[in-house]
């Protein structure tokens, strides 16, 4: 699962997991379709790691080891070709080209070569370093299955005639010169009724008598879909009775925001009183941010704190579990050093014995015209039945969502999707989109270079030990033994951008030969052994140093194959049948309910077939 896939923008077009389906009944079990279709998909996570060549995490373990002889410095020459439009975010709309020439960053090789390094060693998969660990929000209240099961038992409070949200109406207050944000507990009425509100929003008082009470009107919605909204009044300003908000919480709130603003335009900071009309609405001068919500608080250490907030009544609620806690135990560790900590680096104690440098342009630049893109999405890491682990057999009753038992999927990959001119673009129209596209705030146009754009770029490395260099190699490998493989590179992986052909020559520095003509008239001798004679040994070591420390060796294979289909470039000859399958599922599409009954991916090779 890579970090830098858990971002996106534009939640109505995407797996979002929020199933707000309404009058199905939740203990009906449906069983479960394995046809979800996406432009990504999974190598699955092992869980196991293959240590490097030291013991422990320890600075002098480590430079014993750099140190010792019958280490390999040189470098890698990669000749690089985009076999799809290809776009490196520059200028704006142009391609990055600092220098006047188009060229790949050393940063976005490196990001590639390391990923694929992590899955072919057996990597960690570390929070905040190869995952973006955070804690998701959902709202299932009238969700099928165990998702709605799930919201109501956190949300609902029933007993033999009624039942009501766990959620109490109060106002959230900042403190002035301090980042404390507290609830003054109020009261709440239900109202019935059109009052011409068209949005999700907050009405403040305009009247004498509401202003006196600082009654404020809460909307979720157009009142032409909702038949009610809710009164929130008579807040308790004083101090004994606030009740605090944790910073964890609020900071929990603000993220998933981010998200699910596009979805509602709305959050309740943009609906806030804040400074002077603050002080002026709560009349209290220690008060800088007020504005009314709902809330369920919870007693920790004998003191009630806030667990969490929202804008309605039923409002989105954090799981308890983050990412991170469905990584294996073993795999996400800090305890143990893997091949990728010995060579790239490992953060505060060592520096990495890799460098990228960009690769340049060579020859004529071919472009394509400029235009904007279909919308560049991320699909969301709420949508479980995508990104766990799911039974085979598994109903919606039995799926398993983010606060149960379930390991990730494994790193996500994007497909390929063939040498496509136009498709990338917003009125791309050579295969059928079910919806029309519109712009998404902020879009802007790019300018892509066309397929047959050639790049020569190189890594340096310094000090790898036979089995070190051997993993790295590895990468490259998989094109070597297979014409068929192709990489990702740069922007817009999900609409198809990004797809080139990668072939590296290995050169070994003989640094004795190199330094005896340091003093040479003709200066310093560069010694370049033949590195290509020994690029099948040091293969070779590698995978018998992997085989050696691993205990799940058909496992790996397993995954091995999974990772070679991603990358195989053939699967894209069919365009009139691939294409449709590299479409996000549509969201409230009548004749389409794969997203509303959550639909379960394949693994890659059965996806393909």
């Amino acid at each position: 699962m890579d970090k830098n896939n858990y971002r996106g923008n534009n939640s109505r077009n995407h797996h979002n997991g929020n199933n707000n389906s309404r009058g199905r009944n939740h203990n009906t079990p449906a069983l479960v379709q394995h046809n979800a279709e996406a432009p990504y998909n999974f190598v699955p996570l092992i869980s196991e790691v293959v240590t490097g060549e030291i013991d422990e995490v320890s600075q002098t373990a480590y430079k014993e080891h750099v140190l010792a002889h019958g280490k390999n410095t040189g470098y890698i020459d990669l000749d690089i070709t985009s076999k799809s439009p290809l776009f490196i975010g520059g200028n704006g709309e142009k391609f990055f080209a600092p220098s006047g020439k188009p060229m790949i960053p050393g940063s976005s090789i490196r990001g590639m070569v390391k990923n694929l390094f992590k899955i072919i060693t057996f990597g960690s998969m570390r929070p905040g370093e190869d995952i973006e660990d955070k804690t998701m929000y959902f709202r299932g209240l009238a969700a099928k299955g165990s998702l709605g099961r799930y919201y109501n038992k956190c949300m609902i409070t029933r007993n033999k005639n009624f039942s009501d949200s766990k959620g109490q109406a109060g106002f959230m207050i900042k403190i002035k010169n301090t980042d404390d944000y507290y609830i003054c507990p109020a009261k709440c009425e239900r109202k019935s009724g059109d009052i011409g509100c068209a949005e999700v929003n907050v009405d403040w008082p305009k009247t004498a008598k509401d202003i006196k009470e600082c009654r404020c009107k809460i909307h979720t919605g157009p009142m032409f879909s909702k038949k009610h909204y809710y009164e929130i009044f008579a807040p308790d300003w004083s101090v004994k009775k606030r009740i605090q908000v944790p910073h964890e919480v609020v900071q929990g709130y603000d993220n998933d925001r981010t998200e699910n603003d596009k979805l509602t335009r709305k959050s309740l900071r943009k609906m806030a009183k804040e400074d002077e009309e603050a002080v002026k609405f709560t009349g209290c001068e220690d008060i800088c941010f007020v504005v009314p919500c709902f809330y369920v608080a919870e007693n920790k250490n004998g003191k009630m704190v806030v667990k969490h907030f929202g804008h309605g009544k039923y409002y989105r609620i954090p799981y308890q579990k983050t990412i991170a806690e469905h990584v294996p135990s073993g795999v996400c560790s800090d305890k143990v050093v893997d091949l990728s900590d010995m060579i790239f680096g490992r953060t505060e104690m060592w520096g990495s014995r890799v460098f990228f440098e960009d690769a340049v342009h060579e020859g004529t630049v071919k472009k394509l015209g400029s235009s904007l893109t279909h919308p560049l999405l991320s699909p969301k890491p709420t949508s479980f039945q995508l990104y766990l682990e799911q039974e085979s057999d598994a109903d919606m009753n039995t799926l398993k969502h983010w606060d149960e038992e379930a390991k990730i999927r494994g790193y996500k990959l994007y497909w390929h999707q063939g040498n496509n001119e136009n498709n990338w673009k917003i009125k791309g129209n050579n295969y059928k989109r079910k919806k029309k596209e519109e712009k998404v705030e902020g879009m802007a146009p790019i300018t892509p270079l066309s397929a047959d754009n050639r790049f020569k770029g190189r890594i340096r490395f310094s000090n790898l030990s036979d089995v070190e260099l051997g993993a790295l190699l590895a990468v490259f490998d998989l094109a070597r033994k297979d014409k068929n493989i192709c990489y990702k590179l740069g922007m817009g992986k999900s609409i198809g951008l990004g797809s080139v052909t990668i072939s590296a020559g290995l050169h070994l520095i003989d640094e004795a030969e190199r330094y005896s003509g340091m003093f040479a008239a003709d200066g310093m001798a560069e010694g370049d052994a033949d590195g290509e004679k020994q690029w099948d040994g040091l293969i070779s070591g590698f995978e018998a140093y992997r085989s050696q420390h691993l205990q799940r060796e058909k496992a790996f294979q397993r995954g091995l194959s999974e990772l070679k289909t991603m990358l195989d470039w053939s699967v894209t000859k069919n365009q009139a049948s691939w294409l449709p399958k590299m479409v996000y599922m549509p969201i409230g599409d009548k004749t389409d309910h794969r997203y509303r009954d959550r639909a379960i991916l394949k693994k890659p090779s059965e996806y393909i077939q």
